[in-house]
């Protein structure tokens, strides 16, 4: 996950660095000759680096260090079902379900 928040930082240059052997793909055979013809494609890489319209930001290795706890912490698998730790009651004393 830190190489896809790191690709996030400055999606233009990473864009431009990106090695293609790194893809987990599917493998089709009628899809995946195709699967990088617009990466490899100079003109095509090139609008489609016009079209990002991110601002690059630089973080400290602690924050994104951070954003990744926050990130994984997302995807808990114990925050799928938090029914247990609901509370009985909210602060005036009503029952939350009856």
């Amino acid at each position: 996950m830190e190489a896809m928040v790191q690709h996030h930082l400055n999606p233009a240059t990473n864009l431009n660095n990106y090695d293609t052997t790194q893809a987990r793909l599917p493998y089709s055979e009628s899809l995946s000759p195709l699967d990088f013809n617009v990466h490899n494609d100079n003109g095509s890489r090139a609008e489609l680096e016009a079209a990002i319209d991110i601002t690059p930001v630089n973080l400290s290795p602690k924050k994104i260090s951070y954003l990744l706890d926050f990130l994984n912490a997302l995807t808990d698998p114990s925050s799928v079902d938090m029914r247990s730790r609901a509370p009985n009651k909210v602060p005036s004393g009503l029952p939350i379900a009856d």
